[in-house]
């Protein structure tokens, strides 16, 4: 008879995964053997108190030294990428968030070559090829001053304009010239007839005006009546300076000549429109036109302060009322331009002891100075908000 196998034990847990419930004293503490407890432990829990001591102290070290590593090269990286991007950035469209308004200007700006500009009329041509500043002064000290236009005049077409001469050749990118060609042929800018950059760089302005007072006068009445307003001239003359110091980044660098003069032109256009539309009390006539009618051209000189020219010690100024009046303009934007306030009390100190102590006013402290001194202690500040910020948030 067959006789089956025994059937194998039924699955039994061992001991040790189901421990005895622990064992409690009488006061319902839970009593550990003496034994479990190694002698060296309260020697071990100081030994590890001090480690994770001495790891936060090396954590706190190692997240200040790359805070201190790491703010100025996130404010280089910040300043280079601008400078980069900007240098690059195609102009092909106003950017609409900056983009003064009344403009009347096409949707889309793009590069393009300059179309010719007609030949300037009426002004008349001089007598031989070749004009000197001798013979425009005398030519001009022969006429009489005329006043200040009571209707409007008869204004030249077109009308004198900065920058007429050549622009290729003279910038570091092909970006920054496409800047200068639709700024200087765009309605915005040649509606607004800056004073400020024509007697600097318009040769219609300086070689041919100037030897016509009539012209001139009526020049004068152009740039002071203009047909946008002064408050829109000023918005327009601001973008353009600061959409200049984006474009032409390189050349500003590397002080190119033309982008030095008409970013100081941009900037002083309020400053000169008020300065050049002075009359004078008594004769009724525009000061730069009695200025440009006298014989010495002492005067003109003063007008070139706001460009930072040191005025030549051998002058010898009119002491007229005008002059006091163009310095007692300039005096007052001595504190928020630099290249003004380095050359103007050397030009008062000259005025005073031509036309007596007091003449004109002597700032009474470098405001230039001041005026550095303050925009650096704000970069400062903002340079040590925005580390304490990044430690924090390293911490």
């Amino acid at each position: 008879m067959f006789t089956p196998p025994p059937s194998p034990d039924p699955y039994r847990v061992k001991h040790e995964l189901s421990p005895e419930p622990p064992v409690t004293d009488a006061s319902g503490f839970l009593a550990v053997p003496s034994t479990n407890l190694p002698n060296c432990l309260s020697k071990q829990s100081s030994s590890q108190v001090q480690d994770v001591r001495q790891k936060v102290k090396l954590q706190t070290t190692r997240r200040i030294r790359w805070t201190i590593l790491l703010v100025p090269a996130i404010l280089i990286l910040i300043t280079a990428s601008t400078q980069y991007l900007s240098r690059f950035a195609p102009l092909t469209a106003w950017p609409s968030e900056h983009e003064p308004t009344n403009f009347g200007m096409p949707a889309q700006w793009h590069g393009h070559k300059r179309e010719p500009t007609p030949e300037p009329v009426p002004f008349p041509q001089q007598s031989s090829s070749s004009s000197s500043s001798s013979s425009s002064s005398s030519s001009s000290t022969t006429q009489s001053v005329p006043t200040v236009p009571a209707t409007p005049p008869q204004l030249p077409t077109p009308f004198p304009q900065p920058l007429d001469q050549s622009l290729s050749s003279n910038f570091s990118t092909q970006g920054c010239e496409n800047f200068f060609l639709n700024m200087t042929s765009s309605p915005a800018f040649r509606t607004c007839r800056p004073f400020s950059l024509l007697f600097q760089t318009s040769s219609d302005f300086v070689l041919q005006a100037q030897t016509n007072l009539t012209a001139l006068n009526n020049i004068m009445w152009g740039t002071c009546n203009t047909n946008t307003d002064a408050a829109q001239c000023s918005q327009n003359m601001a973008w353009f300076a600061s959409n200049l110091q984006q474009v032409c980044s390189e050349d500003v660098k590397d002080k190119n000549a033309v982008v030095m003069q008409t970013l100081k032109g941009l900037q002083t256009y309020d400053l000169y429109r008020t300065a050049s539309c002075l009359a004078d009390q008594s004769t009724n006539a525009y000061c730069y036109v009695e200025a440009v009618h006298n014989t010495s051209p002492a005067d003109l000189y003063f007008y070139s302060l706001p460009l930072g020219t040191q005025l030549p010690s051998t002058v010898q100024p009119s002491c007229s009322a005008c002059m006091k009046s163009v310095m007692g303009i300039f005096a007052k934007s001595t504190s928020n331009d630099t290249d003004l306030a380095q050359v103007y009390n050397g030009a008062a100190t000259i005025a005073n002891k031509a036309c007596g102590t007091g003449f004109v006013s002597i700032t009474s402290a470098n405001s230039a100075i001041r005026m550095y001194l303050g925009k650096h202690s704000i970069m400062a500040i903002a340079t040590v908000v925005f580390g304490v910020a990044s430690s924090l948030v390293l911490w």
